[in-house]
């Protein structure tokens, strides 16, 4: 099955200066497809972008019409909707996200089954998974830009995988523990006030506890894809492939490099 694109262009901030960037919207007639939609609605207008939906047209790979749009206009966010196999309200990968996240520039949002029957309005708070590596720096980045567009609060969530009691280090030496809070305390007192970044440190496993918190007041996820394969483009490691099983709310996932070069 293949694609084509058109363009749909938006009113939204941006729009005025006739400079807009792009939002791929994977679109058919699938309940996915509408989910997508209704949650490019919400991204569109807070990345400042144009929507520009790709259709199947029998010709092709949906994967690889999804990336050549993505490439060739530096699309700011490819928007998918969960495999129809999921559980409702969760969200889930289907065979094209599977295809996608190896190879995408872009970062890629995948909206819950069910996303379009939900009372959807701006996000109010926007949570980032952060554990210090550079892809969780740049998800932090990608956030920021979110929230501070959408006047959002900022939710920054470390999650430590240890016991509950770390071994003992020597006289004078933090333990992991300790080193990971102070890094979270510090990461987010340096981000603008505006945002009203939230640091949150949870001890248990990355995942379900993300998926948790997820279910407390945030509208929006966004994490890093792990550090393998090529510049610019995804690996599902086990946390993100985990939590696109079973996440609540909206993910966006951002590829290695995404702003290594602003």
């Amino acid at each position: 099955m293949g694609l084509r694109s058109e363009t749909a262009l938006r009113t939204e901030p941006g729009a005025a200066s006739g400079v807009l960037s792009a939002l791929i919207l994977g679109a058919d007639d699938s309940e996915g497809a509408h989910d997508a939609a209704a949650l490019a609605k919400v991204l569109a207008p807070l990345l400042e972008a144009e929507v520009v939906p790709v259709h199947a047209n029998g010709r092709g790979s949906p994967a690889r019409q999804l990336y050549e749009e993505a490439s060739a206009r530096h699309a700011e966010v490819v928007v998918l909707g969960s495999s129809h196999r999921g559980e409702p309200g969760r969200t889930a990968a289907g065979k094209l996200l599977r295809r996608l996240v190896q190879d995408t520039p872009s970062p890629i949002a995948v909206a819950p089954r069910g996303y379009a029957d939900q009372e959807i309005g701006p996000p109010r708070v926007i949570a980032v998974a952060f554990d210090d590596s550079p892809e969780s720096h740049r998800a932090l980045e990608f956030a920021a830009r979110l929230a501070g567009t959408a006047s959002a609060a900022l939710r920054v969530i470390t999650v430590y995988e240890g016991a509950a009691s770390d071994e003992q280090p020597p006289p004078g030496v933090m333990t992991q523990r300790a080193l990971m809070q102070e890094v979270l305390h510090r990461t987010v007192a340096d981000l603008p006030s505006a945002l009203r970044a939230e640091p949150r440190f949870l001890v248990g496993g990355v995942a379900p506890v993300l998926a948790e918190q997820s279910e407390l007041g945030v509208d929006l996820m966004v994490l890093g894809s792990r550090a393998y394969g090529p510049v610019r483009s995804f690996w599902l490691g086990s946390v993100s492939e985990h939590l696109i099983r079973i996440s609540p709310r909206p993910l966006v996932i951002t590829p290695r490099g995404l702003l290594a070069e602003a």
